[in-house]
Order: C-alpha cells, then sequence, then structure tokens
C-alpha cells in the first residue's frame, strides 16, 4: 500500500475505490460533488490518499454502505433503510464523509417516520393503512386546525433531538405515535409537526386544543415517556 500525497485525480477520471473490502468505481466528478465533503476533499487532493497496487483508493469504513453514499451524491437521494439500526449506522457513514444534504435528510426521515419506506429525501406524508401527515410550520398547523372537525394528535418534535443520550426516549415516542395512528388513524388523524424547539403531544377535538403532554422539562432537561398518560388522552379524544 502507498500513500500518494498532492492532487493524484482530476476531472473527468474514473476512480477504482476498496472501501472496507468492497469495490466500487465511478467518477471524480460525483466523489467530488460535494466541496464540503471529506470525499471531495480526498480527491480535489487538499487530503492524502491510500492507494494500493492494484490502483485502488483504500478507505477503511462499511465497504456494504458505501453503495448509499455513492447513490446520494449521484442522485441527491437515496432508498432507505427499513431497520433502526441500518438507519443509524447511514447516520454514522453520513457524518464521517461530512455530507450535510444526507445528514438533514436522514434527519428528518427519523422524525417524519422513516421505519415505512418512503424515499430518503421526499417531503411526503406516508401510508400505514391510515395516512400520516408531517409538517414544519405553523402555518401549516393552523390550516388543519381550521379545516378540522375530526380529532386530530400532533407530536412535536425537534429536528435536533437525535444523536445524544435522550435517543431512545425519543424514539419511543415515535413508536408509539407509529402504533397509534395505525391502530386509531381511522378515528384521529395523527400529524407529526417538526419544530426547532419542544417535544409535547397535542390532542385537539373541533379545532380546539383538550390536552398536552410534555416528554421534555425544560427547567430541569430530563426526557420521559408517560405511555399510560397519552394512551388515557387518546381514549378521552375518541370519547370526546
Amino acid at each position: 500500500m502507498s500513500e500518494r500525497d498532492g492532487h493524484p485525480f482530476s476531472k473527468g477520471d474514473l476512480v477504482k475505490l476498496n472501501v472496507g473490502g468492497y469495490y466500487y468505481q465511478t467518477t471524480w466528478d460525483t466523489l467530488t460533488k460535494d466541496d464540503n465533503s471529506m470525499l471531495s476533499a480526498m480527491f480535489a487532493g487538499r487530503v492524502p490518499v491510500k492507494v494500493l497496487n492494484d490502483g485502488s483508493v483504500f478507505i477503511d469504513r462499511d465497504g456494504k454502505m458505501f453503495a448509499k453514499i455513492l447513490n446520494f451524491l449521484r442522485n441527491g437521494m437515496i432508498e432507505q433503510p427499513t431497520e433502526r439500526r441500518k438507519i443509524l449506522e447511514l447516520q454514522s457513514e453520513a457524518e464521517f464523509y461530512q455530507l450535510q444534504g444526507l445528514m438533514e435528510q436522514i434527519q428528518e426521515a427519523i422524525i417524519g417516520g422513516l421505519e415505512y419506506g418512503s424515499p430518503l429525501g421526499k417531503k411526503t406524508s406516508r401510508i400505514i393503512g391510515k395516512q400520516v401527515t408531517v409538517i414544519k410550520t405553523e402555518t401549516e398547523r393552523d390550516f388543519l386546525l381550521k379545516s378540522m372537525t375530526d380529532p386530530l394528535v400532533i407530536l412535536e418534535v425537534s429536528s435536533s433531538s437525535f444523536g445524544d443520550e435522550k435517543d431512545a426516549i425519543i424514539y419511543k415516542h415515535l413508536v408509539l405515535f407509529d402504533k397509534l395512528s395505525s391502530d386509531y388513524g381511522d378515528k384521529i388523524l395523527f400529524v407529526k409537526q417538526i419544530v426547532y424547539t419542544g417535544k409535547e403531544w397535542k390532542f385537539y377535538a373541533k379545532g380546539k386544543l383538550q390536552h398536552s403532554v410534555f416528554f421534555y422539562n425544560q427547567y430541569n432537561g430530563k426526557h420521559s415517556f408517560q405511555e399510560e398518560i397519552i394512551l388515557d388522552r387518546i381514549l378521552k379524544l375518541i370519547l370526546s
């Protein structure tokens, strides 16, 4: 193995890669598509690369997951993983390669219900037998409240909720939300609202707020998972 300094590749070159034992071939243009990424730094000559005897560039990362990294660079979006473990593995790779666009899409997709199969990067509602809507603005929420007479549940989740020690508790809320939307989606409209701050369940009847359940205490910084209280509020909403 040799380490090649300087600027060994240039525009239009075909590049052979060995990523953790998996071989890929792509173009210099694809690898440098995101100027701020680690791959662009490597192949534009800003950092040295390791070139094997067969001419391939060695990268000591998850080789199988790299296929998704390449697809994102080529297409601007990827087919999402369906398992939480794979989602977090992809998130780790996106962070290593410093692909900000992919990191943002993963975060949005986690909040929007990634497990159920809509492509990353498409900001659309998804179907789990019943429709679940994802909204991002107060205007969208106000429109729903004015136009809805049916019961409505909104789960507010911050786009910066993931990647720390609170992740497991927040994920429990997302799983519960998806389960409730599947079980009661024929009686209640379930909506996820991506907000800057605040983590809260809101329960509406005839456009008016009936109950709120916070799962983040801004005073002590602690998260909680109050499943019984949330289920009680759902039943009260159905009976209202």
